[in-house]
C-alpha cells in the first residue's frame, strides 16, 4: 500500500508561540509502505508546552525507527504495536511530570497517533486532538477525553453544541499533567477511497462536517502538493473565522487497498474498534484473519530470517540523505514533503522515504 500525505501547522492569530507538534514518517518495506502520522497539542507556560509536545513526538518517532522494523517481518509482530505505545505514553508522562515538579510548573500535551500498514490502522489517543475518516460521511475515529467530549458521547450534548461550549478546553486526560494517564487505543481497517485527517482542536472547532468532506474528498486530491493546498486553504478559513488557538492538521490518503501481512479486520464490526489496555481481543479477529495468517506464514518466516541475518536498522550514513523538517513558525514549504528513497527494498527491507518532524521547542530539558 502507498500513501499520499501532507500537513500544515500555523501559530494562529493570537498566540505568541506554536505549541503544536506533528510528525509524518514513512518507510518502504517488502510488503508496501508503513506510515506513522501524529499530532500533539502542547500546553504549559512559555516554551514548556512546545517541549511537552516535542518530547512525545520524538519518543514515537524513535520507536518507529528502532523497534517497529523487527515487528513487520515477525509472525504476530503487529500485535505488539499498541502495548508498546501504552508503554511509551506512560514513560513520556513520567518524564514530563518529573520535569514539571523540578521546574515547579505544569505542562502537558495531547496525542493523536495513527500507524497505517497492511490494510489496517492502529491508533492512540490522549486528550482532545482528533482523528477522522472522511468517506461519504465524516467519522470521528477517536473520542475526545474532555468534559464536553464525554457529554457528547453520553448524548447530553450535540457535536455542534460542544464546539462552542465554554468548557470545551477542560481535558480529562493529558500526558504530563498528573502522575497517571489513561490513553485510549483503536484499530480498524483502512477504507478504500477514504481520507484520514489528524488535527489539533484549533483545527476542528470551526469547520462543519460538510466543509471537511468537501475539501478533503480524496477523488479531488491526486498529489501531495494539491493535498497541501487543501489543508492550507482550510486553515486560512479557520483563521478568518477568529480561531485563536494554534492550528495543525495532518492528512493521509491510502492509494490502494490490500489486506497485507497485518492482522486484517475481517468483519463489519471490526472495521473500527476501541482496544482495551492496548491489547486486541483475540476472539474478534475472525476466521478470515487466521486464514490470512496461514497464507502468509511461510513468506513471513523467510523475511524474518532475512532480517535476522541482515540486522534491520537505519544506517547513520544513509539517513543523512533523509531531510528532517522543523517548522520554526507557521507552515512548511511544499517542496519539503517528499524525501528521496534511501535504498531498494531488496537491499534493506525498512527504508525511510519520508521524515517530517515539525516541532517548535528548543532543548530546554536541562535548563
Amino acid at each position: 500500500m502507498e500513501f499520499l500525505q501532507s500537513y500544515y501547522t500555523d501559530i494562529g492569530i493570537k498566540r505568541k508561540n506554536n505549541q503544536d507538534s506533528l510528525a509524518l514518517i514513512k518507510a518502504r518495506t517488502a510488503d508496501g509502505d508503513v506510515l506513522l502520522a501524529m499530532v500533539c497539542d502542547g500546553m504549559g507556560g512559555y516554551k514548556f508546552g512546545e517541549y511537552a509536545s516535542k518530547l512525545c513526538i520524538e519518543s514515537f518517532v524513535s520507536w518507529f525507527r528502532k523497534e517497529l522494523p523487527g515487528y513487520l517481518y515477525a509472525e504476530g509482530g503487529m500485535s505488539r504495536v499498541l502495548p508498546d505505545w501504552k508503554r511509551i505514553i506512560k514513560n513520556v508522562n513520567a518524564q514530563l511530570c518529573g520535569f514539571g515538579k523540578q521546574q515547579n510548573i505544569s505542562l502537558g500535551t495531547t496525542l493523536t497517533a495513527f500507524l497505517f500498514y497492511g490494510g489496517n490502522y492502529y491508533a492512540a489517543q490522549v486528550g482532545d486532538s482528533r482523528g477522522y475518516q472522511l468517506l461519504h460521511r465524516l467519522t470521528k475515529l477517536t473520542q475526545d477525553q474532555s468534559v464536553v467530549g464525554r457529554e457528547v458521547e453520553a448524548g447530553m450534548l450535540t457535536e455542534q453544541e460542544a464546539r462552542s461550549d465554554k468548557r470545551r478546553n477542560i481535558l480529562l486526560e493529558s500526558i504530563g499533567v498528573t502522575d497517571s494517564v489513561n490513553p485510549e487505543f483503536y484499530q480498524g481497517k483502512i477504507e478504500p477511497g477514504a481520507t484520514y485527517l489528524l488535527c489539533s482542536d484549533g483545527f476542528w472547532h470551526a469547520p462543519s462536517d460538510e466543509e471537511l468532506l468537501r475539501y478533503f474528498d480524496s477523488s479531488q486530491i491526486h498529489d501531495n502538493r494539491t493535498f497541501r493546498m487543501h489543508i492550507n486553504y482550510m486553515i486560512e478559513q479557520i483563521k478568518q473565522r477568529g480561531e485563536k488557538d494554534n492550528i495543525t492538521a495532518v492528512g493521509v490518503i491510502p492509494m490502494e487497498q490490500t489486506e497485507g501481512p497485518g492482522e486484517p479486520c475481517s468483519t463489519a464490526k471490526d472495521r473500527h474498534s476501541r482496544v482495551k489496555n492496548g491489547t486486541a481481543d483475540e476472539k474478534r479477529r475472525g476466521s478470515a484473519a487466521e486464514a490470512a495468517k496461514t497464507q502468509t506464514a511461510k513468506a513471513q518466516t523467510a523475511k524474518a530470517q532475512m532480517v535476522k541475518n541482515q540486522t534491520v536498522k537505519i544506517q547513520t550514513a544513509k539517513t543523512q540523505t533523509a531531510k528532517t523538517q522543523t517548522a520554526k513558525a507557521g507552515g512548511v514549504p511544499d517542496d519539503e514533503v517528499t524525501v528521496p528513497i534511501l535504498a531498494d527494498a531488496g537491499d534493506n527491507p525498512f527504508n525511510i522515504v519520508l521524515n517530517v518532524i515539525c516541532t517548535h521547542a528548543d532543548d530546554i530539558a536541562n535548563r
